[in-house]
Formats: structure tokens, C-alpha cells, sequence
């Protein structure tokens, strides 16, 4: 039941670093931010890349850190890409120590789709007009189609230039979430699956990732749609 709690204290709450029993240091802050934006994206860790750019961390505590366990907070809800001033605040045994705000180059790489050629309105799509590349979340202008499957069949709502990544809202796809419906929540880590509820505030057709609000806590969180009312958020596994 342990590892149970941790699981739903990740999604009910803020995220927070583990305590650490060492001095402040820059890779610390990197990594604890790179796998924010990994559980906030639902992408792997690997698919994010974080530059520390602007002053160091040390000009920005500008002074010294008590002895103690300390652990890390991202306050609020951020812009988590491109050049970023993070607020982050830095607790020692629990209590706030300093919020630091130290400015983050952050990429977030998704694998998506590219079409080969130009599409009309109304053609019917076929995977043959696409290949697989990697691009930066900055750089997709729309919620990125990450399987061809779902788009067999599907007709192009408008005309579609060859080289462009493909999106949701290029495709009449069936919604299977509709916004301000309640959703099944699955909360997946590794083998273990917890099955709760969230309000969606988007709608959302297969593969595609939409904003669902926890209702006991209103805090709102991505989401990926994986069959019709239900949606899944993949956790961090514990060690």
C-alpha cells in the first residue's frame, strides 16, 4: 500500500523532488526539471533536453544553504518549453528554503509523423503518405499524430503541404473524449495500473494527449486518449 499512496500522492499533489543530503548543484536542479517535463509531456526522459543558460545557481542563492535534506519544487504551472525562466523553490527538511528562478533551454523531442506529399480536402489518408521523423514540441503546431492506424480511412479537412508534420485537427477523427465529461483515469507505472476519475476540458480522439482536472484537488494535467471516456497518465516508476 506504500508505493500505492506514493503513486496518487504524484498525481493529487505538486511534484517534489526526493530529499537530498547534499549541497545544491546545478545537474541536481536539471535533472529534477527534465523529469517534470517528462511526467507533464508524457514522453520519456529521454526525449527531453534542458541547457542551463544565464547566471549560475550559486549567484542565485546568493547565499549559504543550511544543513539539511533538500528537496525541490516547481511552483505553478510554467511554461515547461523553449527559453524558460523556472520557478522553483528549494526546501531544506521540508521547509522553503529560496525560490530560484535560473533560465532553462528546454526541448521536448516527440517522434511524429511527415507527409510526403501534398493531401487535398477530402482525400482519404493511407500510411504510404508518411514517414517517421523527430522534431521539438516548438516546432508542431497542433497535438502531433503518433500512430497512422488511427488515421486509415480518415479524410483531410483542408488542403495538407508535403513536409508537414501531421496534427490532430488536419483529420476528421472520432472524438472518443468530449470536453466537461467525467473520464476514467488510469495512472500506469510499469506493471502496476490505478483506475480513478477526472473531468475532461478538451476533446480528444485517439492517441491524442488533452487537459483532464483531478476534482478533488481542480488541478489540470495532460492526459493520453486510449478508447472512448478513458485516458491514461504514465508515473514515474518508484526505485
Amino acid at each position: 500500500m506504500t508505493r500505492l499512496a506514493l503513486f496518487l500522492v504524484a498525481w493529487l499533489t505538486l511534484a517534489m523532488a526526493p530529499a537530498l543530503a547534499s549541497p545544491l548543484r546545478e545537474r541536481d536542479l536539471v535533472e529534477f526539471v527534465a523529469n517534470q517535463v517528462a511526467q507533464r509531456y508524457q514522453v520519456g526522459r529521454d526525449q527531453v533536453e534542458i541547457h542551463w543558460k544565464g547566471r549560475s545557481l550559486e549567484s542565485l542563492i546568493y547565499g549559504s544553504v543550511p544543513e539539511g535534506r533538500i528537496g525541490y519544487v516547481i511552483e505553478g504551472t510554467p511554461r515547461m518549453f523553449g527559453l524558460v525562466a523556472v520557478p522553483i523553490r528549494i526546501e531544506v527538511d521540508g521547509k522553503r528554503f529560496r525560490t530560484v528562478f535560473p533560465q532553462l533551454e528546454i526541448k521536448v523531442w516527440q517522434e511524429v509523423w511527415v507527409l510526403n506529399r501534398p493531401m487535398h480536402r477530402d482525400d482519404l489518408f493511407d500510411p504510404s503518405l508518411a514517414h517517421q521523423d523527430r522534431r521539438t514540441m516548438d516546432q508542431v503546431l497542433g497535438a502531433a499524430i503518433t500512430g497512422l492506424q488511427d488515421l486509415v480511412g480518415t479524410k483531410a479537412r483542408r488542403e495538407i503541404r508535403q513536409g508537414s508534420v501531421l496534427v490532430d485537427d488536419m483529420f476528421e477523427r472520432p472524438q472518443l473524449v468530449r470536453s466537461g465529461q467525467m473520464v476514467t483515469v488510469k495512472l500506469v507505472s510499469g506493471d502496476l495500473t490505478i483506475v480513478t476519475q477526472g473531468l475532461a476540458v478538451s476533446n480528444g480522439s485517439s492517441g491524442q494527449l488533452i487537459t483532464v482536472i483531478n476534482p478533488d484537488t481542480h488541478k489540470n494535467y495532460l492526459a493520453k486518449v486510449v478508447a472512448a471516456d478513458t485516458v491514461e497518465v504514465k508515473l514515474e516508476e518508484g526505485p
